[in-house]
């Protein structure tokens, strides 16, 4: 497979007046063309600004300290603001997961899709109303040419979702970055967006990353998966070895905390919350709320030890004698 994105230990921190919290500290991982990587974690494990530094939209006080992102054989941290305009929207997309907050709401929504079409020189205005109104379509919007006429609050919930993703793709992106796109959502409606983006995956043919706290969420469309906790990365691999034969004691007990209707099972919550990261816990983040706690989980952070082909666990568990 050929490679499109390389994370190489990258640390992302943010500078507050109480200290500096580190987001994401240390994260590697490579995604490559035509695959889905889901990033899967609680609220608070660095997902969201694990993908924000991609497109370098940090908050002001954040800043990428260290590391690389290579992508498409270019080097993110080195372009200038002209070059990264170029590629955000063109070459990589972005959902965001409240499409209220996302979408301009006194511009009508056949304006704002064709916005990127238009900023990035790709057409003529009549052509990208066109294609505009052929990619609304595409995204399942009934009536696409009158409704390109009203406002984001002339639409639902799920139908601004499926705005936001037509958006995102007008431009036929390589990347397509999906931060939690189904957050505000009710259940039904969240099945049909993940439905609409594998169906736009496979007819695009891009890759694309899946930022979740929804395990379940992952089972049908994502490769491989990457379990982040408190700015690290806990576990990765292939989605059905992350599900069926998970590794980590924090995989472990996402999953027991995932409801299943069809099996009559106790739900065990997580105990404890996720550490403050301007101080983290020495050693392994997670052993404060681990069951499985060793001496050398409080004083030694665990590299990432081999479970199995393309399966990684950073647990100390599975030290070798």
């Amino acid at each position: 497979m050929e490679l499109l994105l390389s994370i190489e230990d990258l640390r992302v921190y943010f500078y507050r007046p109480e200290g500096v919290l580190k987001a994401v500290d240390g994260l590697s991982y490579r995604l490559y063309k035509g695959e889905v990587l889901g990033i899967v974690g609680e609220s608070g494990s660095g997902k969201s600004v694990s993908v924000l530094s991609i497109l370098r939209l940090l908050p002001a006080n954040g800043r990428i300290v260290s590391g690389s992102i290579i992508f498409d054989g270019k080097d993110i941290l080195n372009l200038s603001r002209e070059e990264l305009r170029d590629l955000r929207g063109k070459d990589i997309g972005i959902v965001f997961q409240d499409p209220m907050s996302s979408l301009n709401p006194v511009i009508t929504i056949g304006q704002q899709v064709m916005e990127p079409l238009l900023w990035h020189n790709l057409c003529s205005r009549s052509e990208a109303y066109e294609r505009a109104k052929e990619m609304l379509g595409l995204v399942g919007i009934p009536l696409p040419e009158e409704r390109m006429k009203e406002y984001p609050f002339q639409f639902s919930g799920g139908m601004r979702q499926r705005v936001m993703i037509a958006l995102a793709l007008i431009c036929r992106p390589k990347l397509l970055i999906a931060d939690e796109p189904t957050t505000s959502l009710d259940v039904t409606i969240q099945a049909q967006i993940i439905r609409l983006l594998k169906r736009m995956k496979e007819e695009f043919g891009m890759s694309v990353i899946l930022i979740t706290h929804n395990l379940a969420l992952t089972t049908n469309f994502c490769d491989r998966l990457i379990i982040m906790y408190a700015g690290n990365m806990m576990e990765t691999g292939r989605t059905k070895d992350i599900l069926y034969n998970p590794s980590h004691p924090y995989t472990k007990s996402l999953l027991d905390a995932v409801p299943d209707i069809e099996v009559d099972k106790e739900l065990i919550p997580i105990p404890g919350t996720i550490p403050n990261l301007i101080d983290p816990p020495s050693g392994c983040r997670f052993h404060p709320r681990c069951p499985n706690t060793m001496d050398i989980c409080k004083e030694e952070a665990p590299p990432l030890f081999d479970i199995d082909t393309d399966h990684y666990s950073a647990c100390w568990l599975y030290r070798r004698a």
